[in-house]
């Protein structure tokens, strides 16, 4: 069962308030929109990130199965390496302890499919790496179990 937090452990990160775009779950991975008028998901599947992550609203008494919609201001924090997180991994997706995990353009995490060293990829996209086995291979559409402990290196 997932913890009632995003932040497991680690230093306080940054935290801001935006107006989002589009539903927004805490646990997923974030960018700002081209103007920095707004937040939303991250978009680019693989792409070099900044770790910033929806956290639940908990000033509004709300928690991390609550899912912000378009014009509602998102909570989020801006994480930096050593701290643990509590984030949302991509169904189909099947994650091994300390494998590396990466944007999967829909604000979910993906397991990396590549090895950086072979030049194929931007290292500024590993970012997250797992802290557990999560088994997301049969999954379809929403589910309870997508969540997955990472550490930001």
């Amino acid at each position: 069962m997932a913890a009632n937090t995003i932040a497991l452990e680690g230093s306080m990160p940054v935290v801001r308030n935006k107006t989002g775009t589009g539903t927004i779950y805490p646990g997923m991975l974030l960018e700002l929109t081209a103007a920095a008028a707004t937040i939303g998901v991250h978009t680019n599947a693989g792409d070099v990130m900044g770790v910033i992550v929806a956290l639940e609203d908990s000033l509004q008494g709300e928690d991390v199965d609550h899912a912000y919609t378009t014009g509602e201001y998102i909570r989020y924090g801006h994480f930096k390496s050593g701290d643990v997180l509590q984030m949302r991994l991509a169904n189909g997706e099947t994650a091994t302890l300390h494998c590396y995990l990466e944007s999967n353009g829909d604000g979910y995490l993906r397991v990396r499919d590549a090895d950086p060293s072979a030049g194929t990829i931007d290292p500024g996209s590993i970012k997250l790496m797992a802290l557990e086995a999560v088994d997301m291979s049969g999954s379809t559409g929403e589910d309870p179990a997508d969540w997955i402990q990472v550490l930001v290196l």
